[in-house]
């Protein structure tokens, strides 16, 4: 006998069926970044209205770096939606990477460590103190303008010495932290970053720490993200740097990370320096870096940093002698007009000397 399928039954299994869909499409939904959901959706929309459109070629009109985001934005979106992954279409990726052969992208000018210092001993306070203070964040920091506009007072803390930062949120959810001195060269960057937090109104209950500058006192009114992004075609303008709108949002992480560069930092440390989780962003910095062309050229040119023959020590000539004791390390280099390294000291002997190295143990 066969057993009739109960309608009641049949309709709750419906029901929870639907709701389970709609939780897993709800879940579907997280995996789109919360800040650019918007723009991700409406690049979604125009996806959906090209393929109702059937033959609608519109790779053309863009720039390949746009081709790239568009097809970042539509691989998130679709497996949310539609649980499609068009990262497996593999002739995808290698049109984009076609598109892209001889393009260079614009990037944001970056300023020179004189153009900073100029800029913040020079611009006076009353007309450029929030811009300063930001400036001094974002060199430091290395940050991005939705960093600077997210920085609250409860993230900075005034050490004495030092002002610690703490970005808790970034671009790639690394949170991180950086600090500013009060080394300048003729100048204290915490004297202005200070002088900026004394005009803060006491009765203000909003938390972001840049707030309008006006009149030489702050207001209540918190910086937006796009004004912050104007302040480097304003420090631009006010040194007379051509181009100035070339300087954009961006400026104050490509300046931090060129100056680090420049001063012989390596990739992991611009990497955590940035927070980039790829090695190419870093590497490329180091790779553009004017002071590692200067050397690589002065390598070629000239031959610096490179032994040969005339300058390698005899080893006749020279007679270490290394004698260690409980507190202490001595080191004895005997040398007849050699040219000598020891670590990052380095020693010329005019003539057959002796030169005694100590290492002393501060611990009992």
């Amino acid at each position: 006998m066969a057993l009739m399928p109960d309608a009641d039954f049949e309709g709750d299994f419906l029901e929870v069926q639907e709701n389970i869909r709609g939780i897993a499409n709800a879940a579907s939904a997280v995996l789109l970044p919360l800040r650019s959901k918007e723009r991700y959706e409406k690049q979604y929309a125009i996806f959906c209205e090209w393929r109702k459109a059937k033959g609608a070629n519109g790779s053309e009109k863009y720039k390949p770096s746009s081709l790239w985001a568009f097809y970042s934005m539509l691989k998130k979106t679709l497996i949310s939606y539609e649980n499609v992954n068009i990262a497996d279409f593999s002739k995808v990726s290698s049109f984009l990477k076609t598109k892209s052969l001889g393009y260079v992208p614009k990037k944001s000018a970056d300023l020179n460590r004189a153009e900073v210092e100029t800029f913040l001993k020079e611009a006076p306070n009353e007309e450029f103190l929030l811009v300063k203070a930001v400036t001094i964040f974002g060199v430091c920091g290395g940050c991005r303008r939705q960093e600077l506009c997210d920085v609250k007072v409860q993230h900075v803390k005034d050490e004495g010495a030092v002002i610690v930062v703490r970005i808790p949120d970034t671009k790639t959810h690394v949170s991180r932290a950086f600090t500013i001195l009060s080394d300048g060269n003729g100048f204290n960057p915490i004297d202005l970053v200070r002088q900026y937090m004394k005009l803060r109104p006491s009765h203000t209950k909003i938390d972001r720490f840049f707030l309008s500058y006006r009149n030489k006192k702050c207001t209540v009114q918190p910086v937006g993200i796009k004004t912050i992004g104007k302040f480097p075609s304003i420090i631009a303008k006010y040194l007379g740097l051509e181009n100035a709108a070339s300087y954009t949002g961006h400026c104050y992480r490509r300046t931090s990370a060129t100056l680090l560069a420049n001063a012989g930092a390596d990739v992991l440390t611009l990497k955590r320096h940035g927070s980039w989780k790829s090695s190419t962003v870093a590497e490329n910095y180091v790779a553009e870096s004017m002071c590692n062309k200067i050397k690589i050229a002065k390598m070629i040119q000239c031959g610096d940093g490179i032994e040969t023959n005339s300058n390698i020590s005899n080893k006749e000539n020279e007679t270490p002698v290394v004698s260690v004791s409980n507190k202490n390390i001595s080191l004895e280099i005997e040398s007849n007009n050699q040219k000598m390294i020891a670590g990052n000291l380095q020693m010329t002997f005019e003539k057959k000397s002796k030169c005694v190295i100590n290492v002393y143990n501060s611990k009992n």
